[in-house]
């Protein structure tokens, strides 16, 4: 009888520990404060440059990922296509970079390339401003909405929509920003 006692409080101690220790990702501190490769003021620099690249397009407001290197531009009718490795030293000469004026194409291929070199490989066109995807590399699994970070630039607090989001850090003028109903751990 007190075997299956024993038994029964084992199993029940194992389930605890299965439940509790699957439902936390580990969410490292580098997610939830900006901190960056090179400084501030060059990574602050460099999100001014492509929002203004990227503004320039008129109706094709374009966004890009990069995944592994490679460029893949999504363009005003939601085609994703895939440019080209960024080590690629002729590939601002790529035809799908078409929306980008040609003397600028090369300053939009470095840009990406040190927005990537610090943590910033995405970028997406939301509420009247430009997102940039921070910490995509740290794994989030199922809880992307509690675990998904972005980085605007933002003369004043008063230009982030509340709405949408709600801001973990500042430095100069970017905003670390979070989803609304994110959890923050």
């Amino acid at each position: 009888m007190e075997n299956k006692v024993v038994l029964k409080l084992v199993t029940l101690l194992i389930a605890l520990f299965l439940l509790t220790s699957c439902g936390n990702i580990d969410n490292p501190k580098e997610r939830n404060k900006l901190v960056f490769v090179d400084t501030i003021n060059s990574v602050s620099d460099s999100i001014r440059a492509m929002n203004g690249i990227l503004l320039k397009q008129n109706k094709f407001i374009s966004t890009f990922v990069v995944h592994k290197n490679i460029l893949y531009i999504d363009d005003s009718s939601a085609n994703v296509n895939q440019v080209g490795d960024l080590n690629d030293s002729l590939l601002y000469k790529n035809n799908k970079l078409f929306f980008i004026e040609s003397k600028e194409r090369k300053r939009f291929i470095k840009l990406v390339s040190f927005l990537n070199k610090n943590y910033l490989g995405w970028c997406v066109f939301r509420n009247n401003q430009f997102l940039y995807q921070y910490r995509a590399d740290i794994y989030m699994a199922d809880r992307q909405i509690d675990l998904e970070r972005f980085v605007g630039y933002s003369k004043a607090e008063q230009e982030i929509d509340f709405n949408f989001c709600k801001i973990l850090d500042r430095k100069e003028n970017l905003y670390l920003l979070a989803d609304k109903k994110a959890k923050i751990w």
